[in-house]
């Protein structure tokens, strides 16, 4: 009787991943002693090369045939496309509060406009992620190693005791052989890190199915639950005596206890632990001459045996590997033994002499192709006798993937006319009841189970260069544009791959770059409301104050005659907890530091000569020096605020109590009569800016500094304030993001004052969770000045616009640009640019929806034409009738100084007849309008 033919299973024939430990994959392998296999995986982010100069681009292909000669174990090249799911960012985006007036009406409008514009742009095209991974294996606990006699060579301790020190092995020869693959990927310009046991798991269970992980994902509590004893526990019956259900290995192991129920006297079986097979494994495949059915997913693979004699560029698979279909792409290199290739080579050489000879006596011509072959193999031999070459077998195989059979053929078809383009139609094979064998080797797994390859030397396979991609895409960021190849680019300026979080933009005049500040400040705060990111946007044309408007910001105006008052010696920031104010204060004398940065504004509106260089001439002299920092010492005197921090409550003195100490001599003779020099700011022109305690709400997601009325002279003065302001915010309050937007940043670079904190807030605003972001239509001037250089080097993230003749070469040359690149800033249009994040260069198309667009456009012809419509499409009022004011007072609880609440502005605004600004509180719907009684 024939024995039961055993049926396969698709956990046990299909899906090899057991477990994830130690950041391992480990595989199943019966051949081995401790019966696994184990792996490595390190994610690389793949880079635009055509954009690197040509130079750069010979030294990263000539480095990867480096790295590929080093090799002296098989590794796995897998190249994923797969669909972009949208959907996290759009709900993310439309999550809306849910206490009612948080937000304006308008908020919900453009958040909703971006929502559509995401999905008009997935709808155009099938949108691509792309990831590259490099896959080691380790030699220890290969399959190679089998048992002998068919029985365990170990019994009982010893075995336990062998195979520990087996996976040991394994884990330190995976760490060694990952560090060097990730140093040698460095001297390329590739940055990698290793995948983690979690990581691991979601990497195969995508691979496997990846429309179903997307649509189902493995959480962090379905991983932790691998490998665990399920706790059952039963509801308490009326009796009291049910007792809980703990399977066997939890915390009284060898005790496994059941719930017997006095009634029935029927125990509950013991439930059974989770394996990582089991989450993994889809509930089907289905193997059919032409397809694979993986669950509800369908799929085929393709072998390409062959390449190309010739190739016209570096990194020539560009068009494959970019292309947007969701498919793998598997690269597994052999390494071949030296010596043996070359006693091969020597054997066909002699083959082909001796057809040539046979040739020769037989009187026929030399066959042409004999001829080339005869030649390639001599220069072949000499590479290797040289050491200058390596020969491996290369397995190259694509699988496609598509939710139906007939979708799965169109994507074939386009595939194939990718690869006629790259003559490789000829070469590639369709895997004909063998797609178990290329899905298993598009697995993560080095294991190359078609094992169609084909013979290349190393210089050919450097010239096939996987890492590439157009796309810029981080966790978590924002949409700015969409690249070449349509892809979305999503900028986050906290990622972690970047070593600041700073933003520079530059371009000429009417390149659109206002138009990207503003779009990136609404798109950041849409996205990031519930993070409770803050913007600051320094206008000096008043470009921000519709955005304002729309999003419920405040507008800050600081000019001669302005009914918003900021009072230069606060000490506690608006709105900070006098505790984590007295802990932060603490570790400094925060009077001391005060006091510095009073002498800097002091500097601004006292000093002979405010243009002068930044080295300090024409400032105060170190007399006039010595004068105010005792004036200012005594001037906190006198209202009990000295170094101890528990006094910094106490209400702060004003910029006349300094005035009338300097003008009584007090402190010391007034030789150089600054109190004269001080006059005007107490009680002259522009004593508004000083004449009282603070008077605005800094606390909205947006505030916008409006210094359009400061002159050139006083340019410096309102930075000094701003600066002062932005600083004591995110230096108390260091847990919410803020992002500072400095419009026309080269004006302010003119002067010591503006370029000094630039430089310094370019420097030291990352380890306080702010972030700078510079605009300028002068980018050659910018970089070329001392300190504009310093703040646009500091910027991981560079943004160019359209350049002309005379600043793409200045600038070319400060970014290290190609020539290809400086050719392209010049002939770009409105909205297209050029970013720099990182190690990553991507040419992008700024797309903004019809709403944003007529929010933020600055042309006056567009914005005449949306004038009239701009209200009924995006709910905001014209805006002689939006400018108002709040009718909320300050909170109480915002800040322990004695400073004037708004509900008294709005009386000091409505007897001087001024403009009222709306800030981000809003007048309650029952609450009547107050008007100014005739």
């Amino acid at each position: 009787m024939k024995p039961a033919r055993e049926q396969s299973g698709v956990q046990r024939d299909m899906v090899r991943l057991r477990e994830t430990k130690g950041d391992m994959l480990c595989l199943y392998a019966p051949g081995s002693p401790t019966r696994r296999s184990y792996r490595a995986v390190l994610e690389v982010s793949p880079i635009n090369l055509s954009l690197k100069a040509e130079d750069e681009q010979e030294a990263i292909i000539e480095r990867f045939g480096a790295l590929i000669r080093s090799l002296s174990f098989p590794v796995q090249i897998l190249v994923r496309n797969q669909r972009l799911d949208l959907t996290p960012y759009i709900r993310h985006l439309l999550a809306q509060p849910r206490a009612d007036g948080q937000h304006p009406p308008t908020w919900n409008v453009l958040a909703h406009s971006v929502a559509e514009l995401l999905q008009r742009i997935a709808a155009q095209r099938t949108l691509i992620e792309r990831h590259v991974y490099v896959i080691i294996p380790a030699s220890q606990g290969a399959s190679s190693s089998r048992r002998r006699s068919g029985f365990p060579t170990l019994f009982g301790k010893r075995q336990a005791q062998r195979m520990a020190e087996t996976e040991e092995q394994a884990w330190q020869e995976l760490v060694l052989r990952a560090e060097a693959l990730s140093q040698q990927l460095a001297s390329c310009s590739l940055t990698c890190h290793r995948l983690h046991n979690t990581e691991l798991a979601r990497l195969f269970y995508s691979c496997l199915t990846p429309e179903r992980a997307i649509a189902h994902p493995l959480s962090d509590t379905l991983l932790s639950a691998v490998g665990r004893p399920t706790r059952v526990k039963r509801r308490q019956a009326r009796s009291g005596r049910s007792q809980r259900v703990q399977a066997g290995g939890s915390e009284n192991q060898g005790e496994s206890t059941s719930v017997v129920d006095e009634n029935t006297q029927r125990s509950l079986p013991l439930p059974d632990m989770l394996h990582l097979v089991d989450l993994l494994a889809p509930e089907c495949i289905e193997v059919t001459p032409d397809a694979l059915r993986i669950g509800q997913e369908y799929a085929c693979g393709v072998a390409v045996t062959a390449c190309p004699r010739e190739v016209s560029f570096d990194g020539w698979l560009a068009p494959l590997l970019l292309h947007d279909e969701v498919m793998d792409i598997s690269f597994h290199y052999h390494p071949q033994d030296t010596a043996a290739m070359k006693r091969q080579l020597t054997r066909n050489r002699a083959g082909h002499a001796s057809g040539r000879r046979f040739n020769r006596r037989e009187g026929r011509a030399d066959d042409p192709d004999a001829l080339v072959a005869e030649e390639d193999i001599n220069r072949l031999l000499d590479d290797l006798a040289h050491l200058k070459e390596r020969v491996f077998d290369l397995g190259f195989y694509l699988l496609l993937r598509a939710n139906s059979r007939e979708a799965l053929t169109a994507r074939l078809e386009r595939l194939y006319s990718v690869l006629g383009l790259l003559s490789l139609d000829a070469a590639a094979h369709p895997a004909t009841f063998e797609h178990i064998e290329v899905l298993q080797s598009c697995l993560p797994q080095v294991r190359d189970e078609l094992l169609r390859t084909f013979t290349l030397d190393s210089t050919t396979l450097a010239t096939m260069f996987p890492f590439l991609s157009n796309s810029l895409m981080m966790p978590g960021g924002m949409l700015v544009g969409v690249s070449e190849t349509h892809e979305p680019v999503l900028l986050n300026p906290w990622d972690a791959s970047l070593e600041n979080p700073h933003l520079f933009i530059g371009g000429v005049t009417g390149s659109g770059k206002s138009f990207l500040g503003k779009l990136l400040v609404e798109r950041d705060l849409l996205l990031n409301w519930q993070r409770g990111d803050q913007c600051f946007v320094i206008d000096p044309d008043l470009e921000y104050q519709r955005l304002a408007e729309a999003l419920g910001g405040t507008v800050v105006r600081l000019a001669p005659g302005s009914a918003q008052r900021l009072n230069p010696f606060d000490l506690l920031p608006p709105r900070c907890d006098f505790r984590t104010y007295l802990v932060e204060a603490s570790k400094g004398d925060r009077l001391a530091e005060k006091i510095q940065d009073l002498h800097a504004m002091l500097d601004i509106i006292l000093a002979e000569d405010v243009t002068a260089s930044s080295s300090g001439g024409g400032m105060l002299t170190k007399r006039e020096k010595g004068l105010l920092d005792r004036a200012l010492y005594e001037t906190y005197r006198r209202v009990g605020i000295s170094g101890d921090p528990r006094t910094h409550h106490r209400q702060p003195p004003l910029l006349h109590q300094l005035y009338e100490l300097l003008k009584s001599g007090l402190c010391g003779p007034d030789e150089t009569d600054l109190s004269g020099r001080l006059y005007r700011y107490v009680s002259g022109s522009l004593s508004s800016l000083f004449s009282d305690f603070t008077s605005v709400d800094l606390a909205s997601s947006l505030v916008v500094w409006d210094i359009r009325d400061m002159r050139s002279e006083l340019r410096p003065l309102a930075i000094s304030l701003i600066a002062d302001r932005v600083w004591t915010q995110a230096l108390y309050d260091s847990r919410r993001p803020r992002s500072l937007y400095i419009d026309e940043a080269a004006s302010l670079i003119e002067h010591p004052a503006g370029g000094h904190f630039l430089a310094t807030l370019s420097r030291r605003a990352r380890k306080r969770y702010l972030r700078l972001v510079t605009m300028t239509q002068n980018p050659e001037q910018f970089v070329q000045d001392p300190w504009g250089s310093i703040v646009a080097s500091n910027a991981a993230i560079k943004v160019l616009k359209t350049q002309d003749a005379t600043s793409a070469s200045a600038v070319a040359e400060r970014f290290h640009l190609t020539r290809s690149e400086q050719q392209r800033l010049i002939t770009f249009g409105r909205h297209e640019a050029l970013v720099l994040a990182g190690g990553k260069r991507v040419t992008i198309t700024i797309q903004a929806s019809g709403h944003e667009h007529a929010l933020i456009t600055t042309n006056p012809v567009e914005r005449a034409e949306h004038s009239m419509t701009i209200p009924e499409r995006i709910g905001i009022s014209p805006l002689s009738t939006s400018l108002q004011t709040s009718q909320e007072p300050l909170d109480s609880a915002a800040s322990l100084q004695k400073t004037a609440p708004l509900h008294l502005l709005q009386a000091q605004e409505e007897d001087e007849d001024t403009v009222k600004i709306r800030t981000n509180h809003h007048m309650h719907p029952t609450q009547p309008a107050q008007h100014k009684s005739a």
